[in-house]
């Protein structure tokens, strides 16, 4: 059951499976934040969580009642976290592909560039990631449709994090990183091969991506961004916050009762 769990879902989150050492998905960039992928996604926690059902846990050995418990606050988690249509605000200025993506492709992060098939695999991802950003822009329009939306302080930090990935100097993009350091093992041939590769991918590609984020936020975004700050002034922000809390902090304490247990051991 552990193995299956943990084998398909490697296949939602096959970045995740590359920062592990496992090779198997490093080609695939799935859109994670599009309905398709969020069904498919539900429908595996609402399978594994019915097999997870079907074992008495007091019958089994202490090493399994941990695993039961910790896949079981998974499951919850994953379930309770639906609620929110996080999908809505797809990155910000600390977490999401965008800020990910320079420091995977830079070639000094987890993605692996030691062999051909390495470079080709990443080449796919940059596919992935153009037809992620398309879905985030739509999934910010329908955050603000119901006022869901991140502060206007955040969105101006975003902004020249996404400009400064367009760089049309191919020499000076972090993208190009790779064909700097490529294995000297590679053939003149292969070499060159590559090199044409990134450079058409980091001008027709990644480039073009950024920039439509980064006029994204500027034109339409910003306008529509708000003043205050914290979740409690989104639409079930204050569910969302605790809920946030929650998985941070492994407690079922509020965040009231957790800032004053705080007062307490300082005191």
């Amino acid at each position: 059951f552990l193995d299956d769990y943990y084998e398909e879902g490697l296949q939602f989150d096959p970045i995740s499976a590359t920062s592990r050492g496992d090779n198997r998905y490093n080609d695939l960039f799935p859109n994670d934040i599009a309905k398709p992928h969020l069904k498919k996604q539900h429908d595996y926690t609402i399978m594994y969580q019915k097999q997870l059902a079907s074992f008495d846990r007091k019958k089994l050995n202490s090493f399994d009642k941990i695993s039961f418990d910790i896949v079981n606050l998974q499951i919850k988690q994953a379930l309770e976290r639906e609620r929110f249509n996080l999908e809505y605000i797809p990155f910000t200025q600390f977490r999401g592909y965008p800020s990910t993506l320079p420091s995977l492709g830079s070639g000094k992060s987890f993605q692996p560039f030691k062999t051909v098939k390495d470079y080709e695999n990443w080449l796919k991802r940059i596919n992935g990631f153009s037809i992620w950003a398309d879905t985030a822009i739509a999934n910010f329009n329908k955050g603000i449709a119901i006022k869901m939306v991140l502060p206007k302080a955040l969105v101006i930090k975003m902004i020249p994090q996404l400009e400064a990935q367009t760089t049309t100097d191919t020499l000076k993009n972090i993208f190009y990183e790779p064909v700097r350091n490529m294995p000297s093992s590679f053939s003149t041939k292969e070499k060159k091969a590559i090199q044409l590769a990134y450079q058409n991918a980091i001008n027709t590609k990644i480039i073009p991506t950024y920039r439509k984020l980064a006029d994204y936020l500027k034109n339409v975004y910003l306008p529509k961004a708000r003043i205050t700050s914290g979740y409690n002034d989104m639409p079930n922000g204050k569910a969302m916050y605790e809920y946030f809390v929650g998985v941070s902090t492994t407690t079922n304490q509020t965040p009231e009762e957790i800032y004053q247990t705080g007062l307490k051991e300082v005191e």
